[in-house]
């Protein structure tokens, strides 16, 4: 597991790269809560496509052909 520092600077070098400066709070919460919302939704549809696989239930994506 990696140390608080380094946890520290992989965040300092994102924020850097996305351009949000460290006393910009309310920009870091509201990229911080995209993440956590993007995250959730990539694992609904992850969730959603696994038990399609697995012949659980007919179609869950309508719009998609398969």
């Amino acid at each position: 597991m990696p140390s608080a520092g380094t946890l520290a600077l992989l965040f300092m070098t994102l924020m850097d790269f996305v351009g949000l400066e460290t006393s910009d709070l309310s920009g870091i919460l509201d990229a911080v809560l995209n993440m956590i919302e993007t995250a959730i939704g990539f694992l609904i549809l992850g969730i959603l496509a696994l038990i399609y696989l697995l012949g659980l239930i007919p179609n869950p994506f309508p719009w998609i052909v398969f």
